[in-house]
């Protein structure tokens, strides 16, 4: 009876053209799609741990990335300057001047890899920024790390001078050292056989490094007969050579047979 009662409703609506309810319109299909896709998107998914992989999985990545990225040094700040002609004492100064952190350990590094890369320039300007400013307590090693800088970079009399002017307690078997190797840098065969005499008066010469260095003047002064006189001496002072002191020999030898066949002996 309502159901009869319900379609005249429509039919005299309709007659009369009166807009129908909403709630007596029938939906359209497009409508009931969209209400459709709205319902199943507001439904939870069925596989809830998909959305929490792809979370975890961005997460992941945002983290990979942040790790990759390696913090700044002094290091990573100097050496990609590049020429060795370019000033180090601004970066330096700039790296302070913006309150970071500046180990001694971290100065001696980038000394060493200054050196590496042959730019004694740069390492001599790092090396006395550390001593002038007092960021490093210096050690007998720094001072003969210093002292063989000069010599490369200045020349032999500022590298004696420097020497002359150290503290008695600096002068050690490693400044000592240093000042041969200058000597001998500079083929000066003389002073370096007094130096080296002096540093075995000393006790100074208990390792291969200064035979080493006496080997290598006689090998740069084409005094190539001379060298097994000094491997004598290291056995003799009970000093054991090392591989670089027979690698010495071993070249001077064939240099003195490539000799003695090139004048018909």
């Amino acid at each position: 009876m309502s159901s009869s009662l319900s379609s005249l409703s429509r039919l005299l609506r309709r007659h009369l053209k009166i807009p129908l309810l909403p709630s007596e319109a029938s939906p359209s299909p497009s409508s009931s799609s969209s209400s459709s896709i709205l319902h199943n998107l507001q439904q939870p998914s069925p596989f809830p741990w998909s959305s929490r992989r792809r979370n975890y999985s961005s997460q992941k990545k945002k983290s990979s990335s942040s790790s990759n990225t390696k913090p700044e040094t002094i290091s990573s700040l100097v050496l990609p300057l590049g020429h060795p002609s370019i000033s180090v004492t601004p970066e330096l100064g700039r790296w302070v001047h913006r309150g970071k952190p500046l180990r001694p350990v971290e100065l001696q590094h980038l000394v060493r890899e200054l050196r590496k890369r042959r730019r004694c320039t740069q390492a001599l300007e790092v090396s006395e920024w550390m001593k002038d400013k007092g960021k490093v307590a210096f050690t007998p090693g720094d001072h003969a790390v210093l002292l063989d800088l000069i010599g490369q970079v200045r020349g032999l009399p500022p590298a004696e001078s420097y020497f002359d002017d150290m503290d008695e307690k600096d002068k050690t078997e490693k400044t000592y050292g240093a000042l041969l190797n200058c000597y001998v840098r500079e083929r000066l065969v003389e002073k370096s056989l007094s130096h080296f005499q002096k540093m075995k008066e000393m006790g100074f010469a208990s390792n291969p490094l200064p035979y080493n260095n006496i080997m290598s003047l006689y090998t740069n002064t084409d005094q190539h007969e001379k060298i097994p006189s000094v491997l004598a001496d290291m056995k003799a002072n009970r000093v054991l050579p090392d591989n670089f002191s027979y690698r010495i020999c071993i070249n001077s030898t064939a240099e003195r047979r490539t000799s003695m066949l090139s004048r018909g002996l």
